[in-house]
């Protein structure tokens, strides 16, 4: 993770990457959907 994060920060801002890394439990959910068929329930994205 650390090297995604400093890769990511040296072909682009440091902002976009804090908001790429913050956005990311989001990503998830959508991709847990949509792939597996998992339902995210409220306490689970809070514990993300």
């Amino acid at each position: 993770m650390v090297l995604c994060f400093v890769f990511a920060n040296k072909i682009t801002t440091s902002g976009n990457v804090i908001l790429i890394q913050y956005a990311a439990p989001i990503y998830v959910a959508l991709f847990g959907y949509s792939f597996l068929g998992e339902k995210a329930t409220k306490i689970g994205l809070l514990l993300q």
